[in-house]
């Protein structure tokens, strides 16, 4: 019997991927450049280096379909490469920027993390909490697991969380970085 809860229960070769991103090249046409003053983001030895350049959080997403009523898992690989400690950054998903609504599994650089969907206001799921599980300055996984009708959120491989499953508002599955703070992404 497979245990969801267990982050290595589902090997590798029994999975199938939807999207694997491990920035190598631009093959799904990321928002590569700069805005003078705003954002930046760029490839960098198989990263991604993103950056706010002002007093608001930057994001960038892919549409990326996923049939809800199959298991599934979305991971994220993210370094805090410098910025304002307080501020989150992280996973976006179930993400529709028509309605701005989406789900976040963020952390930031005081060793903390948040579980939230945001629908014009944030509800918590897992308000600002505190953990040993956070890597300052070096990279963090984040993975949310759907299995059956349950959500199961990992932090560096470890169960932080878990909650009934809520459906997606759209299909956008990407990343946030914090005001005035740059993180670099290693796959998603």
């Amino acid at each position: 019997m497979t245990i969801p809860e267990v982050y290595n229960a589902y090997p590798i070769d029994k999975r199938v991927a939807l999207f694997t991103e491990e920035f190598t090249d631009n093959k799904n046409s990321w928002y590569l450049g700069i805005k003078e003053n705003v954002w930046f983001q760029n490839l960098q030895d198989g990263t991604l280096f993103f950056q706010s350049l002002e007093n608001v959080p930057k994001e960038d997403y892919k549409e990326v379909f996923i049939d809800q009523s199959r298991d599934f898992e979305i991971e994220l690989k993210i370094r805090l490469d410098k910025g304002i400690q307080n501020k989150f950054n992280g996973l976006q998903w179930g993400k529709s920027s028509a309605e701005g609504k989406q789900y976040d599994f963020f952390f930031n650089g005081q060793g903390q993390y948040t579980i939230d969907k945001f629908t014009g206001t944030f509800t918590d799921f897992v308000p600002v909490t505190p953990t040993k599980l956070i890597n300052n300055y070096t990279y963090n996984t984040l993975t949310v697991r759907k299995v059956g009708a349950k959500y199961y959120f990992f932090l560096n491989q470890q169960l932080v969380y878990s909650m009934p499953f809520e459906p997606f508002f759209g299909n956008g599955i990407g990343f946030q970085v914090a005001d005035k703070s740059s993180v670099q992404i290693d796959y998603l």
